[in-house]
């Protein structure tokens, strides 16, 4: 209880921070971010132990050789905080659409059409694709609760959960790829929007045709019961809600002026509560809160990781080995932009292989690109970097769409990513290198 309340306490703070960043509360939001750390530092795994202590203590000891003392030694711990504190308070998004019994809509399809494959990959991609712009990933873990008992074949999953959740990474304000990127690039969602939206539709279309499975001759045959009236209305209420939710945070950016991850960790929490003063569920609400204690508290490797990587990051941008990657990414700037972005996938697809997550990588990638250095647009920045980290997101074992992915369907990361859905990944790269050159030429 005492961790819930700290965790919460902080992700609040996060959001009066926000509002008024004065020093003094600065201070303390730096030293909430580092007893939130170490509160959840005891329930990591041995490995994330390893990491996250690395990526905290080197962060310090850089700090001080830099010549920073007190709590300055802590700056950058909160960086991630943003988007951390999405992640926690995201689930509370799904409170009113579980007691309306929205989310379980397409069970009794599903369970129609398991015999049928290719109906199986579009039935489960369509229904994480609706889930995944708001639950973030754990769209996944709803929806594989709901199909795990179904035995569907496991490379027909992965390759619809890949479909379904790949895209939002590259346009969704719920993700921290695109998040993190309009963050540190000071870009509005608006400006962003129609760039992600476009080429992830893209993306979905390409998907669609390179990961269906073969027709299935014995499912043909079959009668396909049609879908009832009121699973009909609540599937087009859910839809609603979604769209509602988005249109909201776009009118709330455009009249605040509020960035945009801020303004989505304040409607995890509006929502609901709105939900419950307008329905009067307010027993159910207690009811849905207790859980979710329960779950935020779990999410230690999440809290773990993004908090030290925070501190990491922030010491790294000072030291030399920012010089060498400043050097590789302004040559290439200037020689191709095509080289440019073949050097930010590999480079970043290098660090989430090494286990070195992005969002300690993006940060000092922007800084570089937004240097004048660099003669570049920020449409072309925003979405060299949110591709590259969907794609090394999506590839490499040690990150965690890859991980909850194979844990899913119950296979290796390289198999899932690389043997069963690699023509897909190459695809769709070959494609966002047009998208990039377009970009440019617009620009």
């Amino acid at each position: 209880m005492i961790r819930f309340g700290l965790l919460i306490g902080t992700c609040f703070l996060y959001l009066v921070h926000e509002l008024f960043p004065v020093p003094v509360l600065h201070s303390v939001f730096l030293l909430a971010c580092t007893f939130v750390f170490l509160a959840f530092y005891t329930d990591l795994k041995k490995r994330g132990k390893i990491v996250t202590g690395l990526l905290f203590s080197t962060g310090l000891l850089l700090h001080f050789y830099q010549g920073d003392r007190g709590v300055e030694l802590l700056a950058g711990i909160n960086q991630n905080m943003a988007i951390l504190s999405i992640i926690i308070l995201a689930p509370l998004i799904s409170i009113p659409l579980k007691q309306e019994g929205l989310l379980g809509v397409v069970t009794d399809r599903l369970k129609e059409q398991k015999n049928n494959a290719r109906s199986t990959f579009y039935s489960v991609g369509t229904f994480t694709m609706i889930l995944a712009p708001i639950l973030n990933m754990g769209a996944l873990r709803i929806v594989d609760g709901i199909v795990s008992k179904l035995r569907l074949p496991p490379k027909v999953l992965s390759s619809s959960y890949y479909n379904a959740v790949a895209p939002a990474f590259i346009w969704s304000p719920f993700y921290a790829s695109v998040g993190t990127v309009l963050f540190m690039t000071d870009m509005p969602y608006t400006s962003f929007m129609l760039i992600g939206i476009g080429f992830a539709a893209v993306q979905i279309l390409a998907g669609s045709i390179i990961l269906r499975p073969k027709k299935n001759g014995q499912a043909e045959n079959e009668e396909e019961k049609q879908v009832s009236d009121e699973d009909r209305k609540k599937l087009i209420k859910l839809i609603s809600f979604i769209i509602l939710l988005l249109i909201a945070l776009i009118l709330e950016e455009a009249f605040t002026d509020q960035r945009m991850l801020f303004l989505v960790s304040v409607n995890c929490i509006a929502v609901p509560l709105l939900w419950a003063l307008l329905r009067n569920k307010w027993k159910e609400l207690k009811k849905e809160l207790i859980h979710f204690k329960e779950r935020s508290t779990k999410s230690s490797t999440e809290i773990g990781l993004f908090l030290s990587a925070g501190l990491f990051g922030n010491a790294l941008v000072q030291t030399p080995f920012t010089e060498v990657v400043e050097n590789v990414i302004i040559w290439s700037s200037r020689s191709s932009i095509l080289l440019l972005f073949i050097i930010l996938i590999m480079f970043m697809l290098l660090m989430a292989m090494m286990g070195i997550h992005q969002i300690v990588v993006v940060p000092v990638i922007i800084t570089i690109l937004l240097s004048p250095n660099v003669d570049l647009s920020l449409s072309v920045i925003a979405f060299m970097c949110v591709f590259a980290w969907t794609l090394s997101a999506s590839i490499s074992p040690m990150n965690p769409l890859n991980v909850i992915i194979s844990q899913c369907v119950g296979k290796d990361g390289f198999t899932v990513a690389l043997k069963w859905n690699g023509k897909y990944f190459l695809s769709i790269t070959g494609i966002a290198f047009v998208y990039v050159y377009l970009l440019s030429f617009i620009a």
